[in-house]
């Protein structure tokens, strides 16, 4: 797996495990509330794209943001607000919406120019 496979593969996994109920299980064991923060330290500049055009998807812009916003910033966007219920809502509604492709779908007068 590339770098670029790996870091997306992290990313993933620590996105399911802060919506994890077991990690809120593990908290509720020893009574201690479990702060997510972001690390503080920005992407090397190798890391980062060059320009807009250069972002494959959305995480691409991640790092970006965490080099050139201030930490409160950077941490109130990539955490959500409210325990990441925010953030957790929104993923689920964009998550129900599907592309539906209509291949072939009024071919009859194709415009070619």
């Amino acid at each position: 797996m590339s770098e670029h496979g790996a870091r997306f593969a992290r990313r993933e996994f620590l996105r399911f495990l802060a919506g994890s109920p077991l990690l809120f299980a593990a908290s509720s064991c020893t009574n201690e509330p479990i702060v997510i923060q972001p690390s503080g330290k920005p992407a090397p500049n190798d890391r980062l794209i060059p320009s807009p055009d250069f972002a494959v998807n959305v995480f691409d812009f991640e790092s970006v943001a965490q080099r050139n916003l201030s930490e409160a910033h950077y941490a109130f966007l990539s955490l959500g607000i409210q325990d990441e219920f925010t953030l957790r809502a929104n993923r689920e509604a964009f998550g129900r919406f599907q592309l539906r492709p209509r291949r072939l779908v009024d071919v009859r007068d194709l415009e070619t120019n």
